[in-house]
């Protein structure tokens, strides 16, 4: 499977709904909900939209009103930026999750088990060990 450490999300379109620029319609929940886990699990995010001054403030308020807050906004990683020696201008990401997309299906489900239930960069590797029987089934342990 694939390690994704970061993505780097469009907004308009993707996370909120509808081709409506300036305005904003409404918030891709399920979106959100997704991208809030995926942080929450140590991934991180990088929004990438063509919004700038009074937009870009309007989009990142909207976020911040349902609890997101992107790890940057049009600007690469930090960790990004230490890989490539220096703040390349393509912000970039593991993935890239844009209406715009050519593959873009907006199923958000889908797009969870890819970043979060599939994602060998959330997997840990759990101990082994054996617990002493004392008189007990394997069954009443499951």
């Amino acid at each position: 499977m694939a390690i994704i450490k970061s993505i780097a999300v469009d907004f308009d379109g993707t996370l909120s709904t509808g081709d409506t620029y300036p305005f904003i319609k409404a918030l891709n929940t399920k979106a959100i909900t997704v991208l809030k886990e995926f942080q929450s699990k140590g991934g991180q995010i990088a929004l990438t939209t063509a919004r700038e001054g009074k937009q870009l403030a309007f989009a990142i308020e909207a976020l911040e009103s349902v609890g997101f807050r992107p790890n940057t906004i049009n600007d690469n990683l930090p960790y990004r930026i230490k890989e490539f020696g220096g703040n390349v201008r393509k912000v970039m990401g593991d993935i890239f999750i844009d209406d715009r997309c050519i593959d873009y299906t907006g199923d958000w489900d889908k797009y969870r088990e890819i970043l979060i239930t599939n994602n060998d960069y959330f997997k840990t590797v759990r101990p082994t060990f054996k617990i002493p029987n004392r008189g007990k089934k394997k069954e009443d342990y499951t």
